[in-house]
């Protein structure tokens, strides 16, 4: 009787490995995400300048967007922050952005960096933008999955009379549990090399 039930177990082991084995199409979730503009800020600190004490040249920034979404198990690039020139300089600045986002969950972002940019008659011509170890930065959310949030180093920002600074957003979904039958024959079949070896 004991080698009838061992095999039956067994046999019920293997159809279980066999169907974790086979692989099944998911389609990955889709996650949005909302930023509260209203409770957003980011700071723009003119450090010094060449020619724009003559100029009055300048930098302007706001939120390109606020509403975007990223597929779980990949990183998706948005449209982070716009950059306005204004008059004909050069000018180094600071920079700190607090995010808040109200979805999928309140979480909230603060993230500082700094610059460049080189202005002529409004259009900037040329920049930089460095983040630091602030970003990339990670927040779990009540599910248990894990979203990831950087922001690009720009070299040389985009010429133009504006200009895109991207961010990344990365969503790792949450462990997947052994199901309750995983479990249940991972019990059984410990209970039976238990009986073997007392049986020996």
């Amino acid at each position: 009787m004991f080698q009838t039930l061992a095999k039956a177990v067994s046999a019920a082991a293997f159809a279980l490995v066999a169907s974790l084995a086979i692989p099944t199409e998911a389609s990955a979730a889709t996650v949005d995400f909302s930023l509260d503009l209203s409770a957003s800020s980011i700071t723009l600190t003119q450090e010094g300048g060449v020619v724009c004490d003559l100029s009055s040249c300048g930098l302007d920034v706001g939120f390109a967007d606020s509403d975007f979404s990223a597929d779980e198990g990949t990183t998706t690039q948005f449209d982070f922050l716009t950059f306005t020139g204004e008059g004909t300089g050069y000018l180094s600045y600071g920079i700190e952005v607090n995010l808040v986002f109200d979805g999928p969950e309140p979480f909230t972002l603060t993230a500082s960096g700094s610059g460049s940019g080189l202005l002529l008659s409004g259009s900037i011509i040329g920049g930089t933008l460095m983040w630091d170890d602030s970003v990339p930065a990670t927040f779990t959310l009540s599910d248990g999955s894990m979203v990831t949030i950087d922001f690009k180093d720009h070299a040389a920002l985009t010429l133009g009379g504006t200009t895109t600074s991207s961010g990344f957003i990365t969503v790792t979904p949450a462990p997947v549990p052994l199901p309750a039958g995983g479990l249940l024959l991972v019990g059984a079949l410990g209970g039976l090399a238990l009986l073997r070896r007392r049986k020996a």
